[in-house]
């Protein structure tokens, strides 16, 4: 029996570390980030344009903004980002005594909040943490003890809230707060096994969280309990963040990466890099939610 999706290239880029994926349904366009590439990405699906912005430094993720432009998660801390014209308005270095240390996934909860991770660059020790940035630009450290921050994002009642350690390789559900921004209840959702890590995630209309798995080549799904409930394989083993776009909010974007990969295991995954637009049998009724926005 055939799966009951297909996978094609959205974007036939090389990125070294691809991340961050997003869905601006005003623009109907896709957003994405290159880590060590130092640059944002956007793509027009519909007219196969692409755009790239370069930064001065690497940049972990960015969210859209309420307003125009993206909040983003810069190596060295948070920042608004004019797009038309470019402009980077620093607002924050919350880690400025931790020089090891660099953001990395981020995401903008649906109260107007932005959420972003850090970690250690040279992935040896936990000195990253989870830090909340409020649309007054206050910022408050969340979470302490931390390998590599990723999978932030939220059940679409905003009770539920997940975020790993993918050196940990865990994913964690909190109860959340959305009046106040807090989380409590921190519980296991879902591990990997050895080899394979959790990424970036994203949460579809049904509640299920889709993470994508760095090593695996893959994106999981899992029900509200836990459950993994299907895999979607991409031809890239560095799979690392996901998101739905599309004018139904039913294409599954997913980023990878090719940092790290030999001479040999590029060559068998010359795609490694590359965005991937994943469509579903419409039977299945898979639907994300639209992204939350920063609150300015």
């Amino acid at each position: 029996m055939s799966a009951p999706y297909s996978v094609s290239l959205a974007a036939p880029v090389r990125n070294t570390l691809g991340e961050g994926c997003l869905w601006d349904s005003r623009t109907q366009t896709l957003f994405w980030v290159d880590v060590e590439g130092c640059s944002i990405h956007r793509l027009e699906p519909k007219t196969g344009t692409l755009e790239r912005w370069v930064l001065p430094e690497r940049v972990g993720s960015v969210a859209l903004r309420a307003g125009t432009g993206l909040v983003a998660a810069l190596e060295s801390g948070f920042a608004l980002i004019d797009l038309y014209p470019f402009a980077i308005h620093r607002l924050a270095t919350p880690e400025a005594d931790r020089p090891g240390n660099r953001f990395n996934d981020g995401r903008a909860d649906h109260q107007g909040r932005f959420w972003s991770g850090t970690m250690d660059a040279s992935m040896r020790t936990p000195s990253g943490a989870l830090y909340r940035l409020n649309p007054d630009l206050s910022w408050a450290r969340m979470e302490e003890g931390v390998h590599i921050s990723n999978s932030i994002c939220w059940s679409p009642d905003s009770r539920t809230m997940y975020f790993a350690d993918s050196i940990a390789r865990t994913i964690w559900a909190y109860d959340f707060h959305a009046d106040t921004g807090a989380i409590t209840g921190k519980r296991v959702f879902a591990t990997t096994e050895k080899g394979v890590v959790p990424d970036g995630s994203t949460v579809d209309a049904q509640g299920y969280l889709w993470n994508a798995q760095w090593g695996g080549g893959r994106v999981r799904r899992y029900a509200p309990d836990g459950r993994a409930v299907m895999d979607v394989t991409v031809s890239a083993p560095q799979s690392s963040c996901c998101c739905f776009g599309g004018d139904d909010l039913a294409t599954l974007y997913v980023t990878s990466a090719q940092v790290g990969m030999s001479p040999a295991a590029l060559e068998r995954a010359p795609q490694a890099g590359a965005v991937f637009a994943v469509a579903f049998d419409p039977a299945l009724g898979i639907r994300g939610i639209p992204e939350g926005r920063f609150g300015i």
